[in-house]
């Protein structure tokens, strides 16, 4: 149906990256752990699959509450050599309505 063509295209739109310290922008590798959760307690509310190289898919658990306007979310990827990188968003809305995530490396790195 469109619905489910139109919302598949859409998950292979996405693409999650990251700026190296040097500032140069790389795909997260395919299959690497990205952590995904919500800032104000650091519980997990969900899982990203990276599909392909910078391509990823999102899923949320049901098991969690969670506010889509107002839950402050972040993800966290570990690179080779242990640089983490992460990238902060004010909701969930927010985070979806970005196709094109780049994640920063975190302070003090």
């Amino acid at each position: 149906t469109p619905i489910k063509s139109s919302a598949a295209s859409d998950v292979y739109k996405r693409q999650l990256q990251y700026k190296n310290t040097a500032g140069v922008v790389q795909n997260i590798p395919k299959d690497a752990f990205v952590s995904f959760e919500r800032t104000r307690n650091g519980s997990r509310i969900g899982s990203v699959s990276v599909t392909a190289d910078g391509q990823y898919e999102l899923r949320l658990r049901k098991e969690y509450e969670f506010n889509w306007y107002t839950d402050e979310v972040e993800l966290h990827y570990t690179g080779d050599g242990g640089m983490v990188y992460h990238a902060t968003y004010p909701s969930l809305s927010s985070l979806f309505a970005s196709p094109h995530i780049v994640l920063e490396p975190s302070a003090g790195e």
